[in-house]
């Protein structure tokens, strides 16, 4: 099954169903098919069945009811450069050089994507090749207990640190994944654009690890972390309220002050589980899920409202969960009595 049919036979199914979400406007099921029937229905009138097919704007209905068009009469689309104006592939066109240029433009990606995978194949074998040491923590031995699962559920800030970690990666990852849209939709600027200013937040996230490992030398962990989620709580707030310029530098800002939670998290939330500790950690790692789990849901949310800004109200509830962690959830409590028991 194909996308074209998925499509079809959800407008037979459900029409008015949302199916994307455009600069704003919704357009259903029933409205995406016929765009692309109709595509189809020009392109193969026009004897491009089988051939590839320019797509300029990307991004617009127009251009996805032609890239399934040209799939359903057995052609392929192309996405060139959306910079590129129309004298300049007139011009192409002129001098024959259309095609290839065409050709040129869905190569390019590949060469990119081949380095990438020969890195990360290299990287692997130099892994599987390497023999590592076993580590063994103060609390254990060859011979010792290694944990228990039941002892973890016994350290409160251990599980509020787990809470904690889920909610940051959702904050993070779904505040980068729809920052390029919120430029483009409150800030009308292009894609190319909001694509420097995504580089730019992660620029400002290294800067402030680096800036965050010195102040730490003066300032607790616990309570420097819960200061820099009180500062993104009134930044993600303006960028709700006032989305445009003011809410795009505000949210551009949040990746500065999130950039210690997760490594101060895990570590506040490992503190004092003695043998538990490695099973600790790993259930911390697991707790990157909330990325895949608090995307979709500002997802939907934007859907609902059609307000993209309103879904960011999704990381300024993590960020209060993560402050609300940080000054009153992150002291370990009773630890020592649950370490002897982990002992016996």
């Amino acid at each position: 099954m194909n996308i074209g049919t998925i499509i079809d036979a959800a407008a037979a199914g459900d029409p008015d169903r949302a199916a994307l979400i455009l600069d704003g406007r919704t357009i259903s099921y029933g409205e995406l098919a016929a765009a692309v029937e109709q595509c189809a229905t020009r392109l193969a009138a026009n004897g491009l069945s089988g051939s590839r097919v320019a797509v300029v704007d990307v991004g617009s209905l127009l251009s996805i009811a032609t890239m399934l068009g040209a799939a359903r009469i057995g052609g392929a689309a192309a996405l060139i450069n959306p910079a590129l104006t129309p004298q300049e592939i007139a011009a192409h066109q002129a001098n024959g050089t259309y095609p290839a240029y065409l050709r040129f433009e869905t190569l390019r990606v590949v060469k990119p994507y081949l380095v990438i995978g020969a890195f990360a194949l290299v990287w692997a074998v130099l892994i599987w090749r390497t023999k590592f040491p076993t580590i063994q923590s103060e609390h254990e031995s060859e011979t010792s207990d290694r944990g228990h699962l039941r002892e973890l559920f016994r350290y409160r800030h251990f599980l509020l640190a787990v809470v904690a970690q889920f909610f940051y990666v959702g904050a993070q990852v779904g505040t980068w994944s729809y920052f390029i849209t919120y430029v483009q939709e409150y800030a009308h600027q292009s894609e190319k654009v909001a694509g420097y200013f995504l580089t730019g937040t992660l620029a400002a996230f290294g800067v402030g690890r680096f800036a965050s490992a010195w102040l730490m030398r003066f300032v607790q962990p616990g309570k420097l972390m819960g200061g820099y989620c009180i500062a993104n709580i009134f930044l993600v707030a303006v960028a709700v309220l006032a989305p445009g310029w003011l809410g795009l530098w505000c949210v551009f800002l949040t990746s500065f002050f999130m950039s210690l939670m997760f490594p101060t998290i895990f570590a506040l939330g490992l503190k004092e589980l003695g043998p538990n500790t490695k099973l600790g950690g790993s259930l911390l790692v697991m707790a990157i899920v909330g990325g895949a789990v608090l995307t979709p849901l500002m997802g939907l949310i934007s859907e609902r409202t059609h307000s993209l800004a309103l879904a960011y109200s999704v990381p300024l509830l993590a960020y209060v969960v993560i402050a609300i962690y940080s000054y009153w959830g992150s002291r370990p409590r009773n630890v020592k009595i649950t370490f002897e028991r982990a002992q016996r």
